[in-house]
């Protein structure tokens, strides 16, 4: 499934970024890892073969089409969806959705099969005290893309968002970041870089997030 992926993406779509294709597939096995060997929330590997198997290949199909077409433009995320259709359709233990494309779905554990992302997003509630920038209506593209970005972040896997200006990359991360900064798992340091940044410049945003352990050495808080 991985060489007749990747040579599509050469041939027939448009990245947002250039990638290689080791990216891709060192991407792939990090969101299978996240997905199935998490320390939060483990994969039974002891459940009855009938129901395991099912869940494996359409959690291997839902990295598949985030680590593969993740990077595509839009148009060229149709032509992918229906590229990884027709690869995956006569695989018997994937029950794949007919209606709209797979960037619209996620797995759900619990029914061991897709579900659309509409189903997971929480609902909003306005903060007055809250600045105009810094106010995140849950969409499903805060749901995905934070639900992605929080499964890499998780096997320690580096997040690069890409998009056009204003389609709020950098809200739909600080999100994330905030949330996982009031559960302790992290700090969190925003970097705003220009022509004018420095390295000493970016040098003190960090160290300014960090704690003196010792004279010479900084340490997390």
């Amino acid at each position: 499934y991985i060489d007749p992926g990747l040579k599509f993406i050469k041939k027939e779509a448009i990245q947002g970024m250039d990638a290689v294709d080791f990216s891709r597939v060192a991407t792939l096995c990090c969101l299978l890892q996240s997905l199935l060997c998490s320390e939060k929330n483990p994969l039974d590997m002891k459940m009855e073969a009938a129901k395991l198997h099912p869940l494996i290949c359409t959690v291997f199909v839902f990295a598949y089409v985030w680590s593969m077409g993740g990077n595509l433009v839009e148009k060229s995320m149709d032509a992918f969806d229906t590229f990884t259709r027709e690869l995956f359709g006569e695989v018997h233990d994937v029950k794949l959705p007919g209606s709209a494309d797979l960037f619209s779905y996620y797995v759900d554990f619990e029914s061991r099969r897709f579900e659309t992302w509409e189903k997971i997003i929480p609902s909003f509630v306005y903060n007055p005290e809250a600045k105009f920038f810094d106010i995140l209506v849950p969409t499903i593209d805060t749901q995905r893309y934070g639900y992605l970005m929080e499964k890499l972040l998780e096997v320690r896997r580096s997040v690069l968002f890409t998009g056009t200006t204003g389609v709020g990359k950098s809200v739909i991360a600080k999100g994330l970041l905030n949330n996982l900064q009031e559960k302790g798992s992290y700090v969190n340091v925003v970097i705003n870089f220009s022509a004018q940044t420095s390295s000493i410049r970016t040098q003190e945003i960090v160290e300014s997030k960090l704690e003196k352990k010792r004279k010479t050495i900084l340490g997390a808080p």
